[in-house]
């Protein structure tokens, strides 16, 4: 539980060297940004609220164990980095209850004292268990000294929550979503379980019994064609080939993929690696019915993808051009400074879109506000009506006929409000009330 939540900075009064007087917000910063990602990649990761992020990044807060795990997780980087500013440190948690002393001697035969226990749940074998946090008391006496005394230990189970595919139909139902959009595996790992005969029979079972159409799957986060380390470009290769068969097999239309971040190579070399990794892909798929979407990027980091001509680049250069489209963001769309809040501006927008891309291309929307303002290169998702865009924008895109047949995708942050009303049932109803007649809403 997060009981354990008490703040790390006991951690860094226990050790005086300068590398762990660190800020966990700066190494935080430092792994993220190494990567390419943005705040908002780490929110879809873990969870854990973009404007929080933004306050642990500056020091405004100590995030306690439980977050800092979700972190490491998500980084694929092992939390006692964040801890001790030493990335191999291994921590281990156990109830207080369930540890008993034990010794043991060490390689040059010196005796010690720890402590020995066993699972926290050996019977749970598939799910993610939240930590909590431990002092092991000094023993009162020396014949029971532990050599961890006064050290904190976490125990991570790997594995995720039972579950299925399937169960993103029913749960798009309850919301009252007409379309929806999954992830075919975990999206903070870079290998993925085989889809059995079973799970594919099951997902199209549930599929045919509920109204809810499954119109595209996202991308793993991990994924960076334009990385240029050879070890996670390849990853990267192998990861998106992956995903990509499970969206053929499952018959899901649409991949959408965030192009990648160049990581300071520049935007020309990191554009030539996404369209080469993209050739590899078709190579290795060809006949398959599924399209890559490129979607539009905040450009956060060196993250490419926030202007037209990046995708166009893309395109231009992928040998298997037909193959591909976009999604448009727009809360990404805007941060990266494309202003279409009025009815100019919205014309002007999509007007550059066509020339440079072409509306053919265009093919899912993304329908977020922005936390942050237009242009800031910062991507943090809000409520429609509740950011910078506001509502007029996504009126005048609901109620565009070039778009009528085109799904839309609330990708906003979780939750219920203060009277238990779930945000996407609330955001639905909203973004579907636009659509009826903006022009006898008194608001535009």
């Amino acid at each position: 539980t997060d009981d354990a939540g008490d703040s790390i900075e006991s951690f860094h009064q226990r050790d005086q060297s300068e590398d762990l007087g660190l800020k966990v917000g700066e190494r935080l910063r430092r792994v993220r940004e190494n990567r390419g990602l943005s705040l908002e990649d780490i929110f879809r990761r873990t969870g854990i609220d973009a404007a929080l992020l933004s306050q642990i990044e500056e020091g405004e807060v100590a995030p306690p164990l439980g977050t800092i795990i979700k972190l490491a997780k998500a980084l694929e980087t092992k939390m006692g980095y964040f801890i001790s500013g030493k990335g191999d440190q291994a921590y281990t948690i156990v109830r207080r209850e369930d540890r008993k002393v034990a010794s043991r001697y060490d390689s040059k035969k010196v005796k010690h004292y720890g402590y020995e226990y066993k699972s926290l749940a050996p019977h749970k074998k598939n799910r993610h268990m939240e930590p909590f946090l431990v002092t092991l008391e000094p023993s009162e006496t020396e014949e029971e000294r532990s050599t961890h005394d006064g050290q904190e230990f976490i125990l991570v189970l790997q594995g995720e929550m039972e579950g299925g595919l399937q169960k993103a139909f029913l749960r798009g139902e309850n919301t009252g979503c007409q379309v929806i959009q999954i992830f075919t595996r975990n999206r903070n790992r870079w290998q993925s379980k085989e889809l059995s005969k079973k799970e594919i029979d099951t997902f199209f079972e549930t599929r045919d019994k509920t109204s809810v159409r499954l119109v595209a799957a996202h991308d793993s986060y991990l994924i960076n064609l334009a990385s240029p380390r050879p070890d996670v470009a390849e990853k990267s290769f192998h990861a998106l080939l992956d995903d990509l068969g499970r969206a053929e097999l499952l018959k899901i239309p649409y991949l959408v993929m965030h192009p990648g971040a160049h990581l300071g190579e520049g935007e020309s070399r990191g554009l030539a690696r996404i369209s080469e990794g993209i050739n590899r892909i078709h190579d290795r798929t060809e006949g398959y019915g599924v399209k890559l979407l490129l979607e539009t990027t905040a450009g956060q980091g060196t993250n490419l993808g926030y202007r037209f001509e990046h995708l166009a680049e893309i395109i231009e250069k992928a040998e298997s051009g037909d193959r591909l489209g976009v999604c448009f963001d727009t809360c990404h769309v805007f941060a990266a400074g494309y202003d279409f809040r009025t009815r100019t501006t919205y014309r002007d927008v999509f007007r550059k879109f066509d020339e440079i891309i072409g509306l053919n291309r265009l093919m899912l929307f993304h329908v977020n506000d922005s936390k942050k303002a237009l242009g800031s290169r910062v991507d943090r998702h809000e409520h429609p009506g509740a950011g910078k865009i506001g509502l007029k924008a996504f009126a005048q895109l609901l109620n565009d006929d070039r778009f009528s047949e085109h799904p839309f995708l609330l990708e906003t942050p979780k939750g219920k409000d203060r009277n238990g009303l779930d945000f996407d049932i609330i955001n639905l109803d909203l973004l579907r009330g636009l659509k009826e007649d903006m022009h006898k809403d008194d608001r535009f």
